[in-house]
């Protein structure tokens, strides 16, 4: 949970004791009615248990709140992210749907609630929420960036385009607008314009880690492998926990037959990623070399 909604939920425990159940006899609901010293004991046990990794019994905790105050927000949103980090994108993209019904700024949904539907397996959805987010907030940069990434991958180019560059425009030096612009043209093929866009950009004097790993792609499309590694070691200095860039540089050396540096690649990507499987089988046919 946010730094911030940390706060709300504090500042609104401390005054539950005023706003608690009391006024049920007024309305036709019946919720169940929790006192502000239990629902103050069931949050800080549910973020105890959140902490610890306890996520289900965090997740129980949560639900008990809600049942008494099913329209409180931050409730709705650790009830969300719980969800996606149970596995269950389904449930974290309602809760998030139910966040952004009540809460009184809906984009802090963004873009979480699309990411829920995309895992879920509804890109159609995925892809009307990232809209939805990017028309609440559009001078968010990340909501865009996250709405033309969706775009791309539903196939709408020339939106995505279109998109990328009003970002680029608005905020020049958005490194995400960026390497989303230079994603998009390598999908189109469009490879000299994507390095004509590394030049001017590394020109500038920047070097994202984004950057460097297309760049990495198109020196190792150019057979310029010796470039595409030194290009790879600078975004691991930059990104140490980056699993993809282990993975090519791994490749990279395993293609040049440098053997010891690509199973210390190989190891440290098994650091990061114990469960790769290439990696697993490759560490243990180097060590028998």
């Amino acid at each position: 949970m946010k730094p911030g909604t940390r706060a709300r939920l504090a500042a609104h425990l401390a005054v539950l004791g005023l706003v608690c159940w009391t006024a049920s006899a007024a309305t036709s609901l019946r919720l169940p009615v929790l006192s502000s010293a239990e629902a103050r004991d069931i949050a800080d046990r549910f973020e105890e248990d959140r902490r610890t990794g306890e996520f289900r019994r965090a997740l129980a905790g949560v639900r008990r709140l809600l049942k008494s105050f099913p329209d409180r927000p931050e409730y709705l949103q650790a009830e969300a992210e719980l969800l996606a980090q149970l596995g269950d994108p389904e449930g974290s993209a309602a809760s998030w749907e139910a966040f952004m019904a009540v809460a009184p700024f809906p984009a802090d949904a963004c873009p979480h609630i699309g990411k829920a539907y995309e895992q879920a397996g509804e890109p159609s959805r995925s892809l009307d929420a990232l809209r939805l987010c990017q028309e609440a907030d559009p001078i968010n940069a990340d909501l865009a960036v996250a709405y033309a990434e969706a775009l791309t991958e539903a196939g709408r180019t020339a939106e995505a385009e279109g998109l990328y560059r009003r970002t680029l425009k608005t905020w020049p030096g958005n490194d995400d607008g960026m390497s989303g612009l230079l994603r998009l043209r390598l999908k189109q093929g469009r490879k000299a314009e994507a390095e004509a866009m590394l030049a001017e950009f590394f020109r500038s004097g920047k070097r994202s880690t984004e950057a460097l790993y297309i760049s990495a792609q198109l020196a190792a499309g150019r057979g310029d492998r010796a470039a595409a590694k030194t290009l790879v070691r600078e975004a691991i200095q930059r990104s140490p926990d980056y699993v993809e860039l282990y993975r090519m540089l791994a490749e990279f050396q395993d293609a040049d037959r440098e053997w010891p540096e690509a199973l210390k690649t190989y190891k440290a990507l098994l650091d990061l990623a114990p469960a790769d499987p290439r990696a697993r089988k490759r560490v243990r046919e180097l060590e028998g070399l």
